[in-house]
């Protein structure tokens, strides 16, 4: 797989959950069997715009080929490995159903996808 359809996977899904977690984040979060509060929809919208930006980055970079790339690939891999760490531990502490268990995979393929560029082969695109 080449690294900028890696990034470019990435960012169609970051902006896709960016969008629905502004805009729609309590009939989202009801999928996976968790009710919000106020703060709970306030939190998940700033989430939301975190999504969106790291969205926007991955997908305007997704043809370049500098020095820029490699910050760029190491912050996906924070994201996705903090962001699987996280779903993961909260998954099995009984937050949620088991469709969470479909995020916990994609965050996984993408950690995995963004080590792989980081550790084992040039963020070429």
């Amino acid at each position: 797989m080449k690294f900028s359809l890696l990034i470019t996977i990435g960012a169609v899904l970051s902006l896709i959950f960016g969008l629905i977690f502004l805009f729609l984040p309590v009939p989202l979060m009801a999928i996976y069997g968790i009710s919000l509060d106020a703060t709970g929809e306030w939190l998940s919208r700033l989430v939301g715009a975190a999504w969106l930006g790291i969205g926007v980055l991955n997908w305007l970079a997704k043809n370049e080929n500098d020095g820029s790339m490699k910050a760029i690939l190491w912050a996906d891999l924070i994201f996705t490995g903090a962001g699987l760490l996280v779903t993961l531990l909260a998954h099995l502490s009984g937050v949620g159903n088991s469709l969470l268990w479909v995020t916990i995979l994609v965050y996984l393929l993408l950690t995995l996808g963004f080590m792989y560029f980081a550790f084992a082969k040039p963020a070429q695109s």
